[in-house]
C-alpha cells in the first residue's frame, strides 16, 4: 500500500496548490469595485403572456444572463426584479414548452424599466441550453459543436432511473450489459468500444476507468438537470480518453422558483424506486438536494447449453443480478460572496451499491465458483468559485475529491490454488495440496491458498481553473484554463498488493469567433502531460500530447444550421482497465515505456433544419485511430514476473457513418414524435485472423469478418410517440431497433474453439401511460420490453457472449408529487 506519510505529503502539496489558487482568486474578487456599487439600484417589472393565446403564464423564469438577478412570474403573469446595478444586460425568460426569450437592455442609475414579454410555443428541445461543446451556455441550435441532450422530461417518459438507462436509445450510442454474474456495463459511441468515451460530472473528469465498470448503472437521475453528449474526438477542452466523445452529466442548480418533488415506483421481479429532490433560493443562499434508492431483484429467464447454444429457459443462474443502490447529493450555493455576480458552492455526493449474481443455489457464498459479490462505495466532495465582472470577463475555479472503494469476490479467486496445483478444476484437494495441508496445517493452507476479495481504493484530486472574456464588442469569446488531476489507486488482488498513481496536467485555450451573426468559428488547443507509475515494478510511463480542435457554424437562413468540426484526441491505458472487469482474479497488464499513446482524428459535418413544430437533422462522421492499443498474452520474458498481459500498439482502426433524425409535433401539440436512424461502419485496418490462424476454419469462416470491431451493429434506430389526451393524460410509446453485429464466441472459455458470429437483429418495445391531477400529482403505469424479447442463442460457458437482453418484460406503476 502507498504509505500514509507519502500519501499525506502528496495530498498536502496538492491542497497547498488549491489554497494558493483560492487566495489569488479571492484577491482578484476584492480588486473589483462592482460590489461597492450599492447605490442607485434599478428595477425591471413586467408581465409575461403566451404569444398564441395571450394568456398570462405562471412560473416563468425571468432573469438577467450571467447574473444572480431574477424572479418568477406570479399567478397573473407579473414579475419584478429589484436591486440591480446600472449597466447593460441580457434579459432572459424561459418556460417549459416555449421558445426562450432574449433581449439586450440597458439600465441607468435608479431606472425602473417596464418590459412585457410574449413567449412563442415551440418544442422546447430545440431551445435547450447546453454547455459541453464550448464551455459556454448556448442554445442547442446555435452551438457549432453538435450536441445531443437528454432532459428530465425524457427521464420520466423512459422511466430512466439511472444514467445507463437514460443513455439507451440515443443516436450513435449503445449501452450494453455483459456477464450475467455481475451485469457490468459498457458505453459505446459511434462504434468504438468501452474506454473511448469520457464521462464528466458538471464538466469535471471524476469518472475513471474503475468507476466506469458499473458506474453508469450506479449514477441515478434524481437531481440531474440534463445529460449532454458530444460525439467525436475533439477533446481540446476535456483531455484524454475522449476519442469517441464526451458524456457530461449536469446536476441541477436552484432556480428562482422553489421546487420539491418525491415519488416511487414498483415493478415486477422486485423492481423498486424511491426518490426525493428539492431546491430553493433564499436571498443570497441556495440549496439543492436529492436522494434515491433502487432495488432490483434477481431474474433467471434464459440459459444455453454448450452443444446447442439455444435458449433453454431458466438454468438457475442469474440473468439480471440482485442489486441495492443508494445515491444522495447536496449542494449549497452562496451568491455574491465576493462582489456582485460571484458564486461559491460546496458539493457533497455519495453512492453505495451491493450486487450479487450467479448460481442461485450457492450465490450467498461470495467465493463459490459460480457466484459474484460486488460492494461499491463512492464519496465526492468539492467546491467551486465563479465571478462574472461587468465587462463579462469571468474567472472560475473548481476542486473535487473522490474516494471510490470496491470490494469484489467471485469463484475465479480460486485460480491461485488451482494454478498452484493445490486443487483440481473441481476444487478437490490434489496430492500436492494434501501434502501442503499436512505440512502447514489448515490455518497455513487457508492463509496461503484460500481466495481473498479483490479490494481497490481510488483517491482522485481534480482542480480546474479557467478564465474567459469577450473579444471586441461582438459575441466572440476567448477561454483558457489549466486542469490538474492526481490519481492514487491501491489494489489488493487475492492477497497480492499493488499501488499505482498518475498525474495529468492539461492546459487548454479556445477562441469562439463570430464573424457575423450567422457565421461562427471555434478554434481550440490543449496540451496534456501524463505521468503514471506502478509500484509493482517501479516502472514509470510519461507522455506529452498536443491536440487541436476546429468547428464551424453557418446559418444561411434562420431555419437552417450547417456545422462542421475536426479534432484530435488521445488515450493511454490508465490505472484500471475497464476491459478487465474481473474481480478477485483481475489480471495485471504491463505498460512499457515504449507504448505510444493512441491517437484519433475526427471529422464530422451536418445539417439541421428547424421549424417551430419539427426538426430534421443529418450528421456524417469519420474517426481514424492510430496506434490502437490492446492487451495481448506476452511471450516469456517480455514482461516482469507477476504480469499476465502486456499493452501493445496494434495498428489502426476507423469508424464512420451517419445519424438521421426527424422530430416534431402537431400544431395543436396532441402528438409529439421522434425518429432516428444510425449507420456505423467500424473496422480495423487489418483483420485479426486469417485462414491460417483462425481456430475453427474448418467449421466457420468468421475470420473473413475479423476486421470489424466486435459488438458494433451497422444499423440501429429509434422511434417514439407521445400522445397528449385531454384531462392531462399522456401515452408514451418507444421502439428500439438493434441491427446485426459481429461478436466473438468462445465456447467453454476455450480459445481453440473461438468463432466470429453474426448476431440476429431485434426490436424492443416500451410504453408508459400517465395521468396528472391538479398539476402536482402524476400517476403512471408502464412496461419495458413489452413483447418479452430475449437473446435466442445462449452459451452459459462464455460470460461475454451477450448481445441482446437476457431477460424480458418488466411491468411497473408509480407516482410523483411536485410541490413547486
Amino acid at each position: 500500500m502507498l504509505s500514509k506519510n507519502k500519501r499525506f505529503a502528496n495530498n498536502a502539496r496538492f491542497l497547498a496548490l488549491v489554497a494558493v489558487s483560492v487566495f489569488i482568486f479571492i484577491g482578484h474578487f476584492q480588486s473589483d469595485d462592482a460590489y461597492s456599487q450599492t447605490g442607485n439600484r434599478c428595477e425591471i417589472v413586467g408581465k409575461v403572456r403566451s404569444l398564441d393565446t395571450h394568456e398570462a403564464l405562471i412560473g416563468v423564469n425571468v432573469y438577467l444572463k450571467n447574473t444572480t438577478y431574477g424572479a418568477p412570474t406570479d399567478k397573473e403573469g407579473n414579475f419584478e426584479i429589484k436591486g440591480i446595478p446600472a449597466g447593460t444586460y441580457t434579459l432572459i425568460a424561459t418556460y417549459t414548452s416555449y421558445k426562450n426569450y432574449s433581449q439586450e437592455i440597458e439600465l441607468t442609475p435608479g431606472q425602473i424599466l417596464h418590459r412585457d414579454i410574449e413567449l412563442e410555443y415551440s418544442i422546447h428541445m430545440f431551445d435547450e441550453i447546453v454547455v459541453t461543446g464550448t464551455r459556454q451556455a448556448r442554445e442547442i441550435k446555435e452551438v457549432p459543436i453538435r450536441t445531443e441532450v437528454i432532459t428530465p422530461a425524457e427521464f420520466k417518459k423512459k422511466e430512466a432511473k439511472t444514467v445507463f438507462q437514460a443513455l439507451d436509445a440515443l443516436p450513435g450510442i449503445r449501452v450494453e450489459e455483459q456477464c450475467s454474474n455481475c451485469n457490468f456495463s459498457m458505453l459505446r459511441m459511434e462504434g468504438l468500444e468501452g474506454g473511448y468515451s469520457q464521462v464528466l460530472i458538471d464538466g469535471m473528469p471524476s469518472f475513471s476507468g474503475l468507476a466506469g465498470v458499473y458506474g453508469l448503472q450506479q449514477l441515478q437521475t434524481s437531481g440531474l438537470e440534463q445529460i449532454e453528449v458530444v460525439k467525436g474526438a475533439g477533446s481540446a477542452l476535456y483531455g484524454s480518453d475522449a476519442l469517441g466523445g464526451v458524456v457530461n452529466i449536469i446536476t441541477k442548480k436552484p432556480g428562482v422558483l422553489p421546487e420539491y418533488s418525491f415519488g416511487s415506483s414498483v415493478g415486477s421481479h422486485g423492481t423498486q424506486n424511491y426518490y426525493m429532490s428539492g431546491s430553493q433560493r433564499l436571498h443570497r443562499f441556495g440549496i439543492l438536494f436529492s436522494a434515491q434508492r433502487d432495488f432490483e431483484g434477481a431474474i433467471d429467464q434464459t440459459g444455453g447449453e454448450l452443444a446447442s447454444f439455444k435458449d433453454i429457459g431458466k438454468d438457475n443462474y442469474t440473468d439480471r443480478v440482485d442489486s441495492d443502490k443508494m445515491g444522495a447529493n447536496a449542494t449549497v450555493f452562496i451568491y455574491d460572496p465576493f462582489g456582485v455576480n460571484s458564486t461559491f458552492k460546496v458539493i457533497g455526493r455519495v453512492n453505495d451499491e451491493f450486487r450479487k449474481g450467479g448460481n442461485l443455489d450457492t450465490w450467498d457464498d461470495p467465493f463459490d465458483p459460480d457466484s459474484e459479490h460486488i460492494k461499491t462505495t463512492r464519496y465526492e466532495a468539492g467546491f467551486g468559485l465563479d465571478k462574472i465582472f461587468d465587462n463579462e470577463r469571468e474567472i472560475a475555479f473548481e476542486y473535487q475529491y473522490v474516494d471510490h472503494y470496491r470490494n469484489a469476490t467471485n469463484g475465479a479467486a480460486w485460480d491461485k490454488a488451482i494454478e498452484g496445483g493445490m486443487l483440481d478444476d473441481d476444487l478437490e484437494l490434489t496430492a500436492l495440496g494434501q501434502n501442503y495441508l499436512d505440512t502447514h496445517g489448515f490455518e497455513g493452507f487457508r492463509s496461503e491458498w484460500y481466495p481473498k476479495p479483490f479490494i481497490v481504493q481510488e483517491y482522485l484530486h481534480i482542480a480546474d481553473s479557467r478564465y474567459s472574456q469577450p473579444i471586441g464588442s461582438s459575441e466572440s469569446h476567448f477561454l483558457a484554463g489549466i486542469q490538474y488531476k492526481r490519481s492514487d489507486l491501491e489494489q489488493n488482488i487475492n492477497g497480492s498488493k499493488n499501488d499505482k498513481n498518475a498525474n495529468d496536467l492539461g492546459i487548454y485555450a479556445q477562441a469562439d469567433i463570430h464573424f457575423r451573426e450567422n457565421l461562427e468559428l471555434v478554434t481550440g488547443l490543449r496540451f496534456d502531460y501524463h505521468k503514471s507509475e506502478d509500484s509493482f515494478t517501479s516502472a514509470e510511463y510519461d507522455t506529452k500530447v498536443l491536440n487541436p480542435r476546429l468547428a464551424l457554424r453557418w446559418n444561411p437562413n434562420e431555419n437552417l444550421t450547417f456545422r462542421a468540426s475536426a479534432g484530435m484526441g488521445y488515450r493511454v491505458p490508465y490505472l484500471f482497465a475497464e476491459d478487465m472487469h474481473l474481480c478477485a482474479s483481475a489480471p495485471r497488464i504491463f505498460k512499457g515505456a515504449d507504448l505510444d499513446p493512441e491517437r484519433a482524428t475526427s471529422f464530422s459535418t451536418g445539417l439541421d433544419y428547424y421549424k417551430s413544430n419539427y426538426r430534421i437533422g443529418l450528421s456524417i462522421f469519420h474517426t481514424n485511430i492510430e496506434d490502437k492499443i490492446e492487451f495481448i498474452t506476452p511471450d516469456d520474458g517480455d514482461v516482469p514476473s507477476g504480469f499476465d498481459y502486456r499493452w501493445v500498439n496494434l495498428g489502426k482502426a476507423y469508424t464512420q457513418g451517419f445519424d438521421l433524425t426527424y422530430a416534431g409535433m402537431t400544431y395543436n401539440t396532441k402528438l409529439q414524435y421522434d425518429f432516428n436512424v444510425t449507420y456505423v461502419n467500424a473496422k480495423l485496418d487489418e483483420p485479426r485472423y486469417t485462414a491460417d490462424n483462425y481456430p475453427t476454419v474448418a467449421t466457420n469462416d468468421g475470420y473473413k469478418n475479423s476486421d470489424y470491431i466486435p459488438r458494433s451493429p451497422k444499423w440501429s434506430g429509434n422511434a417514439s410517440f407521445t400522445v397528449n389526451f385531454p384531462q392531462d393524460v399522456q401515452l408514451y410509446f418507444h421502439t428500439k431497433y438493434t441491427g446485426s453485429m459481429f461478436i466473438d464466441h468462445v465456447p467453454g472459455d476455450d480459445g481453440d474453439l473461438l468463432v466470429i458470429e453474426e448476431t440476429d437483429d431485434y426490436f424492443i418495445f416500451d410504453s408508459k401511460l400517465s395521468k396528472k391531477i391538479n398539476k402536482r400529482f402524476d400517476f403512471f403505469i408502464g412496461g419495458k420490453n413489452l413483447f418479452d424479447y430475449t437473446q435466442k442463442r445462449r452459451d452459459n460457458s462464455d460470460a461475454a457472449y451477450i448481445y441482446a437482453p437476457l431477460y424480458g418484460r418488466i411491468l411497473y406503476s408509480g407516482f410523483e408529487i411536485n410541490l413547486n
